[in-house]
C-alpha cells in the first residue's frame, strides 16, 4: 500500500489488511469504469472528434493513477521505485487535466477566442512534461520504499520532521491544482451571473462535462489537503486509518470521471443508439460540435460588453 506511514504505535494487522482490501476494491472499480469508457468511445468512433480525444487523454492519466501497481509489481526496492514513478505520472496527469477542464469552461463562458485543437496540444504537452518532472523528482527523492516484512511499497516519514518529499511531490502539486481550479470556477460563476436564463439553459449536456469533472476532483482531494495542512501547520495528529480512508477515496477518481461522461448526454445517447442498433449518426441532442459553427446561437439580450455570443468563436460548444 502506498501511503504516508508515520512513526507511531504498531499498526493493527487486521485493520491494515482491511485497508488494503478497500484500496484494491476502489482501484478495481475505477479501472473497470475507465476501461468501459474507453470501450464505448472506441465503439462510437468518438476518437475522431477533438473533444473526445481530450476525454481519452485525460482518462488515460486517471487509469494510470487507478491501477494498483504496488499490489501487482511490489517485489523489491527497484520495483517499488518504478511503482512510485508511474503513480506520480498518473497523479499529476489526473490533477492537471481536471484543472484544464475548468480552464476550458472559463474560456468558453468568458467569451474568449480559442482553438480547441491548439488547446488540446498545449494541455497534452504541458501535462506530460509536468508529470515527467515530478515523477523524476519523486524517483530521485526515493518517495516509495520496499517494506520487506509485509512485502509492500510504502512511503515513510519521521514524526516531528518535515517530509519534503511528500510536500513537493504530492501536497504542492495538488494545492496548486485546487487553487487554479477554484480560480477558474470563480471566473465562471462571475460570468454566469450576467447571463440571462435562456443563455444559462444552454449550459447543459456537454457543458456539464467540463463543469462537473473539476468539481469531482476537488471533492476527492480537498479533504486530503486539509488533513495535511492541519497536521503540518497546526500539529494536529490525524489518525492513520482515518487519513488512509480519506486518501483512498481519491482512487475513485476514475469512477467519478466515467460517471460524469456517461450521464452527460453524448456518450449516453451513443450507448442507447448502440443498444437499439440504429445507425451511428452524429449525436446532436447534447453534443459538443467543436469543428463547425452551431446552427442555433445563444440569444444575445445583454449589453455587448458583457454578452456571450458563441458564434464568434473559431470552435464552438453546442447543445
Amino acid at each position: 500500500m502506498s501511503a504516508l506511514l508515520l512513526e507511531q504505535d504498531p499498526l493493527d494487522p487486521d485493520l491494515e489488511l482491511k485497508v488494503h482490501y478497500v484500496r484494491v476494491i476502489f482501484c478495481s472499480i475505477s479501472v473497470l469504469s475507465l476501461c468501459l469508457l474507453f470501450l464505448v468511445l472506441v465503439c462510437l468512433k468518438a476518437y475522431k472528434k477533438i473533444f473526445e480525444r481530450m476525454i481519452m487523454v485525460s482518462a488515460l492519466g486517471a487509469l494510470i493513477y487507478s491501477i494498483p501497481l504496488d499490489s501487482i509489481l511490489a517485489s523489491d526496492p527497484t520495483s517499488c521505485e518504478i511503482v512510485g514513478f508511474f503513480n506520480e505520472i498518473g497523479f499529476i496527469l489526473s490533477g492537471l487535466w481536471s484543472t484544464y477542464y475548468a480552464h476550458l469552461l472559463m474560456v468558453v463562458i468568458s467569451q474568449k477566442p480559442y482553438n480547441l485543437r491548439k488547446l488540446l496540444i498545449i494541455y497534452t504537452i504541458t501535462s506530460v512534461v509536468a508529470a515527467l518532472i515530478f515523477s523524476v523528482l519523486s524517483f530521485q527523492m526515493h518517495y516509495v520504499v520496499y517494506e520487506e516484512v509485509s512485502g509492500v511499497c510504502l512511503h515513510t516519514g519521521l514524526t516531528g520532521a518535515i517530509d519534503w518529499s511528500f510536500i513537493l511531490t504530492k501536497i504542492l502539486p495538488i494545492f496548486v491544482v485546487i487553487i487554479l481550479s477554484l480560480t477558474y470556477y470563480g471566473i465562471v460563476i462571475k460570468e454566469l451571473r450576467i447571463l440571462s436564463a435562456s443563455q444559462r439553459d444552454v449550459l447543459t449536456g456537454s457543458y456539464a462535462i467540463i463543469l462537473l469533472l473539476p468539481a469531482g476532483f476537488l471533492l476527492l482531494w480537498i479533504p486530503v489537503v486539509v488533513c495535511n495542512i492541519l497536521n503540518v501547520a497546526w500539529k494536529i495528529d490525524i489518525d492513520y486509518y482515518t487519513y488512509a480512508v480519506i486518501f483512498l477515496l481519491t482512487k475513485l477518481h476514475g469512477l467519478v470521471m466515467a460517471t460524469v461522461f456517461f450521464i452527460c448526454g453524448r456518450i449516453r445517447s451513443g450507448i442507447l443508439k448502440l443498444i437499439r442498433r440504429e445507425d451511428r449518426l452524429p449525436i446532436t441532442d447534447s453534443t459538443i460540435e467543436w469543428d463547425k459553427h452551431p446552427k442555433a446561437k445563444i440569444t444575445n439580450d445583454l449589453p455587448t460588453s458583457s454578452s456571450v455570443s458563441l458564434q464568434k468563436y473559431d470552435r464552438m460548444i453546442t447543445t
